[in-house]
């Protein structure tokens, strides 16, 4: 966890860190997840919530949100269209954290387990959330072991890196690196889930092979094997 200001050192116009007196309590886990709870959680008063310069986007809905920087410039029709530097005013949930996440990331997320000793089933899923700057890199990885052995040191662990990058046509393609280390992970499929991004048609290729699609609440996915030596998988 760390505050705002150590990842937006120079996001306000004067270029002056994000202070935290203007933020509640948010806070960002890594580079990718910012999380605002409720400055005040013994009330049930709607509260504002003040995202940093880039594309964000809602974890729980995909609903996507633009914020502007010091050297971004667009007119006033277009600020009011994107709803530009306006702060979200969260009315409190008790079952919901408000949490978002940074365009750009590709987050891997692992189906519930109820303890440390079973083992998932069901694929890896890669929620990717590409940023409207094509400039903005699109990333992430996963790490696995056994979990309870030092056999890690010897090369007995499983580092996965990911990518995106969206085309002058509106493609899409994910690029899966080769694995480094040796060990098995307990999945065999990746789930491709894909946010803020619209399809032209309702293919993915990998390869030569066409897989199908999906849509979902909150954007689009699609199936593919996990293969340890990478692939690319191309969406139009």
């Amino acid at each position: 966890m760390r505050p705002l200001f150590v990842e937006f050192p120079h996001a306000t116009a004067d270029e002056h860190p994000i202070d935290l007196d203007d933020n509640g309590s948010e806070f960002m886990v890594g580079k990718e997840l910012l999380v605002a709870p409720n400055p005040s959680p013994d009330e049930i008063a709607a509260y504002e919530v003040h995202l940093p310069p880039g594309t964000w986007y809602d974890y729980w809905t995909g609903e996507q949100f633009e914020r502007s920087n010091k050297a971004q410039t667009v007119d006033l029709e277009q600020r009011d269209k994107l709803n530009l530097d306006k702060p979200l005013l969260i009315q409190p949930r008790l079952e919901v954290l408000p949490v978002y996440v940074r365009g750009g990331s590709i987050l891997p997320t692992e189906p519930l387990t109820q303890s440390t000793e079973e083992k998932p089933s069901g694929p890896l899923t890669l929620r990717l959330y590409p940023a409207t700057d094509p400039k903005t890199p699109c990333a992430g990885e996963v790490y696995t072991d056994d979990g309870h052995s030092f056999d890690y040191r010897k090369g007995a662990y499983a580092s996965v890196r990911f990518s995106c990058s969206l085309g002058r046509d509106g493609s899409l393609s994910l690029q899966v690196a080769p694995q480094q280390g040796s060990f098995a992970p307990w999945w065999t499929q990746y789930s491709v889930e894909i946010h803020g991004w619209t399809p032209k048609s309702s293919t993915a290729l990998l390869g030569k092979v066409s897989l199908p699609l999906q849509r979902s609440a909150s954007g689009w996915s699609v199936t593919i094997p996990a293969n340890a030596n990478g692939e690319i998988v191309q969406m139009r």
